[in-house]
């Protein structure tokens, strides 16, 4: 049986995509169909197949998937040819937002990020991104990349979140979580960078302490994914962002207790 395709154009960021999907999977693509801006010059072509009993999502590169890990193949397959396309500066961080302020959380993958992120959001902070801090290279103003936040079972069930978790589920399985799940309202437009939360995962009780702009620079350069193409832009865009933005160390053991102390202690900063 030929099953039903669709194509799909979205904008995410600068980035025009054209997807063609089952048309029974189009439900997967909700929390990015809010970005699409109609057909435009198409940098990034994704296809999701059928294999077997599973599925196939092709793009930059082949991933075999099971039917259940499907949300996740697509949403990491979108990322990565996103970030790679952008000629925005695109540092591995989450982002979010409080009024008129940019806060980001850089650091490399499994080091908290996407729990702390959803933490915020529990705190009534305005979702950005929990895969990227996007700059633009004129402005220096964080452009929204709102993909939906990849949490894994273990995450969900330390924030308590209102996300069901399958009771026999691995732990560290992903799910793909929309921020307006976790109560938050979704950010739209850009902000200026305001706060960069360098974190440290340590016992004790939350902690949030100056920091020098030093330590930011060196931590959000060495976490750029795409500097190598534009390393003078590079550098010039986060020499600007770090001189506007307030740096803090923030150390914690509990998520939700961290989350708090950021909301407390930044609602009010410049």
């Amino acid at each position: 049986m030929t099953l039903e395709r669709r194509i799909l154009h979205l904008r995410l960021l600068d980035v025009s995509v054209l997807l063609d999907v089952p048309a029974s999977k189009v439900g997967l693509l909700s929390p990015y169909l809010p970005a699409s801006t109609g057909p435009g010059p198409v940098k990034l072509r994704i296809a999701v197949r059928s294999a077997g009993v599973g599925w196939e999502v092709v793009g930059r590169s082949r991933t075999a998937c099971a039917p259940s890990e499907l949300p996740s193949a697509l949403l990491s397959e979108v990322n990565i040819g996103v970030l790679t396309h952008t000629g925005h500066l695109a540092i591995h961080a989450g982002v979010v937002g409080v009024g008129s302020a940019g806060i980001a959380i850089p650091g490399p993958s499994g080091a908290g990020k996407s729990t702390l992120t959803a933490a915020c959001l529990q705190h009534g902070f305005d979702y950005g991104s929990d895969e990227a801090l996007c700059l633009d290279t004129t402005t220096a103003l964080v452009q929204p990349f709102t993909r939906p936040l990849a949490l894994s079972n273990d995450s969900l069930r330390l924030l308590g979140s209102p996300v069901a978790v399958e009771p026999d589920g691995a732990a560290n399985a992903e799910r793909v979580v929309c921020a307006t799940e976790l109560g938050a309202q979704i950010l739209d437009h850009p902000l200026g960078l305001r706060h960069i939360v360098l974190t440290a995962r340590r016992p004790g009780h939350a902690d949030l302490t100056a920091a020098p702009r030093t330590d930011a620079l060196a931590v959000l350069l060495r976490h750029a994914f795409n500097h190598y193409q534009m390393p003078r832009a590079a550098f010039e865009t986060v020499h600007r962002a770090v001189a506007a933005a307030q740096v803090w160390r923030l150390g914690y053991s509990d998520p939700l207790e961290g989350a708090a102390l950021l909301r407390a202690r930044l609602a009010e900063s410049p």
